[in-house]
C-alpha cells in the first residue's frame, strides 16, 4: 500500500499529522449520509479531514469523494469546490469552514517535524519518525491534558539506531520492549 494521506491537526497556528486515536475515528462521513469511496492510492479511505484545536476540537475541512457523488451541506456548510481530479472523470470535494465541534471522548496523538530516514513507503509512518510528538485528552470534546511524547520518540530512535539488524533489514516496528518500565506506561500508543 502506498504511504496514506492522514488527517490534519491544527492548534496555535502548527500543523500536525494525526498518527493514532485511542477511541475510534473522530468524524464519521457515513454519519452525515456520505459514502467515501478510494480517491487515489494513497487515500483508500476516499476522505481526509482538517481539525482545529483550541480548547475543543472542531473539523474546518474535508475532502470527500462520494461513491454516489452526492454531497450534501456540512454543519450548513456547502462544498467550497468540486477539489482536485482523482482519477479520469472523477472528483473529490471540499468543504471548508465547517466549524462542526467534536464531542469525542479519548486521546490523540499528533506529530510535526518527519524525519525521512524513518519514511515507510506502505503504510502509515511510526511516531518515532517525527521530531514531536504531543498527545491530546479530551473528555466529552474538551481538552483535558497535552503530554508532550517527544522524548519517548528520540528514546526510540537511538535503540532503532543501536540495532544494525533493524537498519540493515529494514524492520519497521517500534521496540517499546526496549524502553524503561516507567516510559512504557506512558506509552497508549503502541
Amino acid at each position: 500500500m502506498t504511504a496514506q494521506i492522514g488527517d490534519v491537526y491544527r492548534t496555535k497556528n502548527i500543523k500536525y499529522e494525526c498518527l493514532d486515536l485511542s477511541n475510534g475515528r473522530l468524524f464519521s462521513p457515513w454519519d452525515h449520509g456520505f459514502h467515501p469511496l478510494f480517491i487515489e492510492t494513497c487515500c483508500w479511505a476516499g476522505y481526509w479531514c482538517e481539525f482545529e484545536i483550541t480548547d475543543v476540537v472542531k473539523l474546518q475541512t474535508l475532502h470527500i469523494h462520494d461513491k454516489n457523488g452526492s454531497y450534501p451541506p456540512l454543519n450548513g456548510v456547502s462544498i467550497s469546490s468540486p477539489g482536485m481530479s482523482a482519477f479520469p472523470g472523477e472528483t473529490y470535494a471540499k468543504y471548508e469552514n465547517i466549524g462542526l465541534a467534536i464531542d469525542y471522548t479519548g486521546k490523540i496523538l499528533l506529530a510535526d517535524g518527519f524525519i525521512w530516514n524513518y519514511y515507510i513507503h506502505m503504510g502509515l509512518q511510526k511516531p518515532h519518525a517525527f521530531q514531536t510528538l504531543l498527545s491530546f485528552e479530551f473528555e466529552n470534546g474538551v481538552l483535558k491534558e497535552i503530554r508532550d511524547q517527544s522524548g519517548i520518540a528520540e528514546q526510540l530512535r537511538k535503540i532503532k539506531e543501536e540495532d544494525r539488524w533493524i537498519r540493515k533489514y529494514g524492520w519497521d516496528t517500534t521496540p517499546i520492549q526496549a524502553l524503561p518500565e516507567e516510559v512504557r506506561k506512558e506509552i497508549w500508543w503502541a
